[in-house]
């Protein structure tokens, strides 16, 4: 069975989905990276607004990619403002609806994902 998903793209991303919402985060490197996986927080882990904080465990300079997927797998477009102590305020150009989004950050060769819930009242 384990063969059968690694030969299916689309049930690797299904299996991770899930293995992220057992675990509550999901820290992977990205295809040929080094053993050092992206580590951050995000903040509020809950959001009310329409923006949140990603904070780096080790910041060291260089460009981080941010993307924000909702669960059907769609792009939401997102506002990165770099703080000057290495965090990022990410800031929805849209409302978002209430759900689940994952946060998928890329820094040079290094990958770390986690997700958001956003509730407004």
């Amino acid at each position: 069975m384990i063969k059968e998903l690694l030969m299916n793209k689309k049930r690797i991303g299904v299996l991770l989905l899930f293995i992220m919402f057992q675990f509550g985060t999901l820290v992977t490197p990205a295809l040929g990276s080094g053993s050092n996986p992206l580590q951050f927080k995000v903040y509020p882990s809950e959001i009310k607004e329409d923006y949140f904080t990603i904070n780096f465990d080790n910041f060291t300079e260089g460009e981080v990619e941010v993307k924000i997927i909702n669960l059907i797998g769609t792009e939401v477009p997102v506002i990165l403002h770099k703080k000057p102590d290495g965090s990022y305020r990410v800031e929805f150009t849209n409302t978002p609806s209430n759900g689940i989004y994952i946060v998928r950050v890329t820094k040079g060769r290094d990958q770390g994902t986690q997700r958001v819930v956003v509730r407004h009242n």
